[in-house]
């Protein structure tokens, strides 16, 4: 996942399709189309590496020609709604403050403080991860479906010893298995999970901002 996902999101999609959009002009449109082609390109990367890693494993049974055949499509659709939400969720900074947006250059004049804006974000991130994340699909996900539409499962079974050595490492090492308290599957387990992961995600933002502005300030 740090290549497949957080490599070609991040260095990829933001750095050379994002990036090159929204520095050239920053308007709404710019916004929504570089969101959405950032988001296909990322995602058709992702799951042509998952394909690839799989092959180079030399344990899958899936074949090689049917297995990019159902991940590449879904995953186009998946990029594309993603893509849209982020162009909209952008779009609304864009008219709140502006100045936020990443290498986004504009005289546009902010409507609402920083402070307000980040706070609603942050109640909204709570809220999306604490209360509507028990309302989730139970749906596989794009790896799942296509697993499932060429074995009938959702889940490769697999054996053998570094599978257990790794399984074990996960189960001593997971603070929040599975999206729930360790032991514990519950609707509260997971409304706690959620808001966990978003705290410490807004937390580790929290400390790189600080950090960026104590070291841009030294020079």
């Amino acid at each position: 996942n740090i290549w497949n996902m957080a490599f070609y999101g991040c260095f990829i999609s933001s750095m050379l399709i994002f990036k090159p959009i929204i520095s050239r002009k920053l308007t709404k449109k710019n916004l929504m189309i570089a969101s959405i082609l950032g988001s296909i390109i990322s995602l058709q990367l992702g799951a042509f590496s998952v394909v690839v890693e799989t092959e180079l494993s030399g344990i899958t049974a899936l074949p090689w020609n049917l297995f990019i055949g159902v991940m590449q499509p879904i995953h186009l659709a998946i990029g594309a709604v993603e893509g849209i939400i982020t162009g909209l969720v952008l779009s609304f900074i864009y008219e709140a403050r502006p100045e936020l947006i990443w290498q986004g250059h504009t005289t546009k004049l902010a409507k609402t403080s920083k402070k307000k804006l980040l706070a609603l974000f942050g109640g909204l991130s709570v809220a999306v991860a604490g209360i509507l994340s028990i309302f989730a699909s139970a749906f596989p996900d794009g790896l799942e479906w296509s697993i499932l539409q060429l074995t009938g499962s959702t889940e490769l079974q697999h054996k053998g010893a570094i599978y257990s050595l790794s399984s074990r490492v996960q189960e001593l090492t997971a603070l929040l298995p599975d999206y729930n308290i360790a032991g514990h599957e519950s609707i509260l387990g997971g409304m706690f999970a959620g808001i966990v992961g978003v705290l410490v995600v807004i937390g580790l933002y929290m400390l790189i901002h600080r950090y960026h502005e104590k070291h841009t300030e030294s020079h």
